[in-house]
């Protein structure tokens, strides 16, 4: 079995700034469309990868200078390095940076019995079953160490490895915090209308999110290229830097720099007004 020691020193040197294993049984609820075990049914341990997003980033559509693109996505070098590793263990690993699972299916099903392809695996179901965070108000993940600011990536593997507990703590204060809510300028999240998940035994709600309005948000809303009716990339978006913001302000998250991120009042157009 592969330590948690072991791993560690594999992901600094493949450039993963954190991860959390879980047993593959943990994906077997899974409809086989988003599953890794439809890639990979032999797997044994599957690895959620984060890579810390820069500050800096998020700093020129704070501040109205720079549309900069902040990538959900690992990028697949690290990913591969990180396999790698993996299988100079003497296993196999099946390194993940899905697209928009909107996208399924499209290819033709070949075997009898077989999901059509392509199978994109849900990484925010893994991000709560490996232990590595959860998914806030706003339906964005945060982690302990970076609230929202980390691409994602996902490794399949038949190597046994020591695992985390499922994510069971909770960093985004739902019944007292609306500051998602108040930072959209488009009214796109709608606490009235809350949406049950269940994963692993773990149960949370998130708002309901107006998938129209943020694809044409001008506040740092990216349109999801992988998909026409994916749900944009909001990382950088006014809701998500609001986020950010409170998780930085309040000491709720490890990395916290020397200096505030949020400097002045927020910007924000409504499309509605302009």
């Amino acid at each position: 079995m592969i330590t948690k020691a072991k791993l560690k020193e594999y992901a600094a040197r493949s450039g993963i700034d954190a991860f959390a294993v879980a047993p593959a049984s943990r994906f077997e609820a899974l409809p086989p469309q988003f599953s890794p075990l439809t890639i990979f049914p032999e797997a044994k341990s599957v690895i959620i990868c984060a890579r810390e997003i820069p500050r800096g980033c998020f700093r020129g559509i704070e501040e109205g200078t720079l549309w900069q693109r902040s990538s959900r996505f690992i990028e697949a070098i690290h990913m591969y390095t990180f396999a790698r590793f993996l299988e100079d263990e003497g296993g196999i690993a099946v390194p993940s940076t899905p697209m928009a699972k909107e996208r399924w299916p499209e290819g033709v099903k070949f075997r009898s019995g077989k999901v059509e392809p392509n199978v994109y695996p849900e990484l925010e179901y893994a991000v709560i079953a490996c232990g590595l965070g959860e998914i806030g108000y706003c339906g964005l993940v945060i982690t302990p160490q970076f609230g929202i600011r980390q691409s994602l990536g996902l490794i399949t593997t038949d190597l046994e490895i020591e695992t985390d507990e499922v994510f069971t703590d909770h960093i985004c204060d739902r019944e007292n915090c609306s500051r998602c809510i108040e930072g959209c300028p488009m009214g796109a999240i709608d606490a009235n209308k809350p949406v049950q998940h269940e994963v692993c035994g773990v149960k949370f709600t998130t708002a309901s999110i107006n998938r129209l309005k943020c694809r044409y948000c001008p506040n740092g809303t990216f349109p999801d290229t992988t998909h026409p009716d994916a749900m944009p990339n909001r990382l950088a978006a006014a809701c998500s830097r609001a986020c950010m913001a409170h998780l930085e302000e309040s000491g709720l998250i490890q990395n916290n720099l020397k200096t505030p991120f949020r400097r002045r009042k927020a910007w924000g157009f409504d499309l509605n007004e302009l």
